[in-house]
């Protein structure tokens, strides 16, 4: 799972779903490739200056309704960035606490 050196405080999980991002009245899909209990990884996009803040709004695999939260960049390099949640719904943060533990074998 985490290698020996890796700094993040919570696991990680694969994923593959599309995050609509609303920043500076645009709004941009992502996809996230990385899920954790506090935030997401988004691949393969021009990534946003760190401290950038967003609305964020996805579906979980558990057929839920969508997820919608805000976000701040927290780590930008090449054509991805992490993003951490911010004022996440409690019912949404267990889902995702749900999520993780099930695809981490927890």
């Amino acid at each position: 799972m985490s290698q020996p050196d890796d700094k993040r405080k919570q696991p990680r999980i694969p994923v593959e779903f599309w995050v609509a991002l609303s920043c500076a009245g645009e709004t941009y899909f992502q996809r996230a490739t990385n899920l954790s209990r506090t935030g997401a990884w988004f691949a393969q996009t021009f990534p946003l200056p760190v401290g950038s803040t967003a609305s964020l709004s996805f579906e979980l695999p558990d057929g839920g309704a969508p997820v919608r939260c805000g976000g701040t960049v927290v780590n930008a390099q090449d054509l991805g960035m992490g993003v951490n949640f911010t004022g996440l719904k409690e019912t949404d943060r267990v889902r995702i606490d749900a999520l993780v533990d099930r695809a981490s074998g927890r």
